[in-house]
């Protein structure tokens, strides 16, 4: 059974290699065995596909049992973000990785820069412009709706990619 420094160790590896761009291994210390990783991917060079080759070539069952990889915009240390990319940006068919028998790797990125491209169009982020929120901002207080609240806008905003509703 790997340790945790073994974890530490691959995904390290993996980070020199610039291969991925961040890690959050964090539910390990709460004896949750889930690793979420960031790729940046607009180099299309596959590294969801990578990454499994690494890990099937030198990884033995134990610590990990879920890889999350994402775009490198998500904020890997918010779990809502986490999800709600993982589970918008996967097909089971698609993007589910069984690597060496007892670690699922999920590529919960953006499709858009795939190898060989994709079948569609892949939609943006949908976001409030800047104006649309200073307009709701100030007009907040008068509506009677209480404490006012952040738009979510401001979060997902990094999330936006150049473009309108879709990538080309």
């Amino acid at each position: 059974m790997p340790s945790r420094s073994d974890c530490d160790q691959l995904f390290g590896a993996l980070a020199d290699d610039k291969i991925i761009t961040g890690i959050n291994s964090k539910a390990i210390d709460l004896n949750i065995p889930v690793i979420v990783i960031s790729v940046d991917n607009s180099d299309r060079k596959g590294k969801t596909s990578i990454i499994a080759d690494r890990i099937k070539s030198v990884w033995k069952p134990g610590i990990v049992c879920l890889i999350l990889v994402v775009d490198n915009k998500a904020d890997i240390n918010n779990p809502y973000m986490t999800a709600w990319q993982v589970l918008g940006n996967s097909d089971p068919q698609r993007d589910h990785i069984l690597v060496n028998g007892s670690v699922l790797m999920i590529d919960g990125t953006i499709k858009y820069y795939r190898p060989g491209g994709f079948p569609r169009k892949w939609p943006n982020i949908v976001c409030a412009s800047e104006e649309t929120i200073s307009s709701v901002d100030s007009r907040w207080e008068i509506s009677g709706l209480g404490p006012i609240i952040p738009s979510p806008s401001i979060k997902y905003k990094n999330l936006l990619h150049p473009g309108f509703d879709e990538l080309a």
